[in-house]
């Protein structure tokens, strides 16, 4: 049995797997493990303090690059990837594939915007991540819809 049979709740499982879960660990790895936090949470006084303290966990989490550095985008790339992609699987090949390739230029086109015009740090290994977790995402999506169609 495919894990994404779920009757009438199946949109709703695959856009909580997809998507939400996705953001939610990248907003949480974001605010939790990064030293230096995004200067719109640092106007909110409530995540001023907000860090983990690595005495207590595994040091592998706390000293892990991907982790602090790459895992945030390369989930965000994913969960932008999977809206798409669910919202437009039932058109024609040709629709789904060019929206498949201008997320993903949007989502290059905004890592490499943060070089001079967008305010972050541009980083190859986030782009690199990036379409990893794209390709990651689309391979799942895709695997998902050959499982379905009748035989």
């Amino acid at each position: 049995m495919n894990v994404f049979d779920k009757g009438r709740y199946e949109v709703i499982f695959r856009s909580l797997a997809l998507v939400v879960l996705p953001l939610c660990l990248g907003s949480f790895v974001y605010i939790f493990l990064r030293a230096k936090k995004p200067e719109l949470l640092s106007k909110f006084s409530v995540f001023e303090n907000l860090s983990i303290n690595c005495e207590k966990i595994s040091v592998w989490v706390c000293d892990n690059y991907f982790l602090k550095n790459n895992f945030a985008d390369a989930s965000w790339a994913f969960a932008l990837m999977a809206a798409i992609s669910m919202s437009v699987e039932k058109e024609k090949p040709l629709i789904k594939n060019l929206y498949t390739y201008a997320t993903i230029a949007t989502i290059m086109l905004l890592e490499v915007l943060q070089i001079k015009h967008i305010n972050g740090t541009f980083d190859v290994l986030d782009l690199v991540w990036e379409l990893i977790a794209v390709a990651f995402c689309v391979a799942i999506l895709r695997r998902k819809n050959s499982d379905q169609k009748p035989a």
